[in-house]
């Protein structure tokens, strides 16, 4: 369930018509550069996109390259990597990043890597690759037919992040024990690689990573370009949508990140499309959830996911 915004509907099936004037992947609410105007996804049977919050929108400023600090309605917070912390919400626990955790060689050879695949088309203006079984998290279902293993680099970025942790003795000490434990039990099964373009107001809405699917902890490795990840979230307990604060977190150029514990599953994540600049490419890393890893089924994606594509 979506937080603060109505949940989604399922995109509806696009006529061939519709989906050549639009010229894009987008479905029910997701949008991009080529599917905005009105007229058009009418006549495509989209929906209307859901709108960022104008308090939201206000606390952002009027420059996208500008570093946000907490705004003056004090619903807008800025996470700060020295203190692994929003220092003015210390309720907002759950994500570390570490910038320069990859070299300029060694993110120059994970793009070249990434390159020598090819990439389809998603929504919301990105393009992708995918190396991991399939859901339909509506049904609750996974499908491991076509996952023949991960690429080499998704166990070498599970090995940064490791020692970038090992390493870090930042932020509160709870917190730190947590991303610990979570990294204890976490193995890669599924990465997942996004390109955004500026161009193409490439963007990821507000959700939350299926809690059926996968695991505790979601590792994000940045290249190409600085962005930021936008978190919200009720401040107090009635969720209204007055209580909703938001925390910005800085994703430097060939910086990894981690979310875990209430970051990852009471706070909502996106990634806007005014924080796009020029092309970012994502690699995305996650682990099963624990009750799908001790199925049958879980125990072969384990199998496979140890061994290269």
């Amino acid at each position: 369930e979506r937080l603060g915004v109505p949940p989604l509907r399922p995109g509806r099936e696009l006529t061939s018509a519709a989906r050549s004037a639009k010229a894009c992947a987008c479905t029910g609410v997701r949008w991009c550069a080529r599917c905005r105007d009105p007229q058009l996804r009418l006549e495509a049977g989209m929906d209307t996109p859901l709108a960022i919050p104008e308090w939201l929108v206000e606390g952002l400023g009027a420059s996208p390259d500008a570093a946000p600090a907490t705004s003056q309605s004090g619903r807008v917070h800025a996470f700060d990597p020295s203190l692994q912390a929003a220092p003015d919400h210390p309720a907002f626990s759950g994500v570390r990043v570490y910038p320069d955790a990859l070299s300029q060689a060694e993110a120059l050879g994970l793009l070249a890597e990434i390159d020598a695949a090819p990439f389809l088309p998603s929504q919301s203006g990105k393009q992708k690759q995918h190396y991991g079984p399939r859901f339909n998290f509506i049904r609750r279902k996974m499908n491991a037919d076509r996952f023949d293993g991960l690429p080499a680099y998704a166990a070498f970025l599970e090995s940064r992040l490791r020692e970038c942790v090992a390493r870090d003795a930042s932020g509160a000490a709870g917190d730190l024990e947590q991303c610990r434990a979570a990294l204890a039990a976490f193995e890669t099964t599924d990465a997942f690689v996004l390109r955004y373009f500026q161009d193409e107001a490439s963007n990821l809405d507000f959700h939350v990573d299926d809690l059926y699917a996968y695991g505790e902890a979601i590792l994000d490795v940045s290249l190409d370009s600085d962005s930021w990840l936008t978190f919200l979230a009720p401040a107090g307990p009635g969720g209204e949508p007055e209580d909703l604060v938001a925390v910005r977190v800085p994703l430097p150029a060939r910086s990894i990140a981690v979310v875990y514990g209430h970051a990852r599953r009471d706070w909502q994540h996106a990634l806007l499309a005014r924080d796009i600049r020029g092309v970012r490419t994502s690699v995305t890393l996650r682990t099963l959830a624990p009750a799908l890893r001790e199925t049958e089924a879980g125990q072969k994606v384990l199998a496979k996911a140890r061994h290269p594509a």
